[in-house]
């Protein structure tokens, strides 16, 4: 001990200092690592000051106190809320066949241009025109039709023309991948060029997130609350729970939460619309400092097709709430810095029982992969709009999923997915081990997500 005060008193006396006897009994306290660490910034600050004579133990607490922060509550910080993108009310159901052509040359022009960033190409006309056998060629386009004998068969185009592509099961993981890909999926192909003019696939690339996206943080720790699939009307609908999650937000929660997500089937029959009064006697009595979003989903009055336009039927008292916003699905909304987009998973059992997908994270992960929250058109029902609406053009720092009723959270290429519960006790069709009444909530500083628990 003795050696090292020697050896402090040597450093500070050195650089012109003299230090009091309580500072150096502090500062010899310190392992070796930490107290040079200490010594360089407390000489490096002394320098600053002219009149500094002596190093004393205010000075370095100075220093190197951390100094605690005031907790503000959520009631007190203004809400920062931007709308990016949300389907409109004027969703029009006749389909044409310019409004096809328009919807998957949208839908390919915005995949191809995610991309193009990442990979050189050549159109098909090229290919097929100047192309030849045993020739290295690359493209981007659209799966036209798919089909599995021996190999697997895609049918590919892009503006210029069509051409086949074959994924050989020689190559077992590349196989296995292209398996999962679906008609009308953008892709990016390179193989050889054959005698017959088909692409022998070497490598193929959905647009996915590459790289790994960085998340846009808030500057304070503030919180959002993630619920879906209420279903107000069913007959096993958790009141208790929903009132006690409620009266969390009248009280404890309202210190923290500032916005809560709704992602869809608010009610649990289109035909009652009545639900939507039940909702609002809940939704009056939470703080108006707490901000709501709330999207449908199949069970609500509203198209039970994508995109689906805001619910309009019998919402006049939400619509009249100062802090109720509702949109449609999927909506991207931007809170705090950090952008988020709601998506109920209208009917998305079905692409995930095609793909094989085991829970909502993997799905999720599917969808953030082909930068579409519908790859497939005709699997689920979709409304062609002249602009494609399910294009994930804009890569969100939170993907938020309801429809299946389990409480997950997970993370792929740094978005953020959270699949929210339910709050009806059990709903056998969509899934055997439904979680209900289970809040994520999410801090949107530091992104961490914690599950709470409003049961009886």
């Amino acid at each position: 001990m003795e050696e090292k005060k020697e050896k402090i008193v040597q450093r500070i006396v050195e650089e012109g200092y003299q230090i009091s006897p309580e500072a150096l009994e502090y500062l010899s306290s310190l392992e070796d690592q930490q107290l040079n660490t200490y010594l360089d910034k407390i000489l490096a600050t002394a320098k600053k000051k002219e009149d500094l004579l002596v190093i004393t133990p205010q000075f370095v607490k100075d220093i190197f106190e951390v100094k605690k922060e005031t907790k503000v509550s959520a009631e007190n910080i203004p809400a920062k809320m931007e709308i990016i993108s949300s389907p409109s009310t004027q969703i029009s159901l006749q389909i044409t066949k310019d409004i096809l052509v328009n919807y998957f040359r949208d839908k390919y022009q915005k995949l191809k241009r995610i991309l193009e960033q990442r990979y050189t190409y050549q159109t098909i006309e090229n290919i097929l025109q100047r192309g030849k056998p045993g020739e290295n060629v690359k493209l981007i386009g659209m799966i036209f039709e798919k089909s599995e004998n021996n190999d697997l068969k895609f049918v590919v185009e892009d503006e210029t023309g069509v051409i086949s592509v074959k994924i050989s099961r020689k190559n077992p993981q590349l196989f296995n991948e292209a398996r999962r890909y679906m008609s009308d999926q953008v892709i990016f192909i390179e193989g050889s060029l054959d005698e017959n003019r088909t692409i022998e696939a070497k490598t193929l690339a959905l647009p996915d997130i590459v790289p790994a996206h960085e998340p846009k943080k808030a500057e304070i720790d503030i919180y959002a609350a993630f619920i879906s699939d209420l279903h107000i009307g069913h007959s096993e609908f958790q009141e208790k729970g929903f009132k006690k999650f409620v009266n969390w937000l009248k009280t404890k929660g309202k210190e923290k939460i500032k916005y809560l997500l709704v992602a869809g089937d608010l009610i649990n029959d289109p035909k009652e619309e009545e639900n939507y009064d039940t909702l609002y006697t809940y939704l009056k009595e939470i703080s108006k400092s707490i901000e709501i979003i709330m999207i449908p989903g199949e069970n609500d009055a509203t198209l039970p097709m994508l995109p689906q336009p805001p619910i309009t039927k019998n919402t006049e008292k939400l619509v009249e709430m100062s802090n109720v916003k509702i949109l449609g699905n999927p909506a991207l909304v931007k809170i705090h810095n950090a952008s988020i987009l709601m998506f109920h998973g209208l009917h998305m059992e079905k692409l995930a029982e095609e793909i094989s997908a085991e829970n909502p994270l993997e799905l999720a992960k599917f969808l953030l992969k082909s930068r579409h929250l519908c790859p497939c058109y005709g699997s689920i029902p979709i409304i062609p709009h002249p602009g494609d609406l399910l294009a994930i053009s804009t890569v969100p720092d939170i993907l938020h999923l309801g429809h299946f009723h389990l409480t997950l959270h997970g993370e792929y290429q740094g978005v953020h997915i959270i699949s929210s519960g339910t709050w009806i006790a059990n709903r056998k069709e969509i899934s055997e081990t439904s979680q209900y009444c289970q809040v994520p909530i999410i801090n949107l500083r530091t992104f961490e997500v914690k599950i709470l628990n409003f049961t009886e």
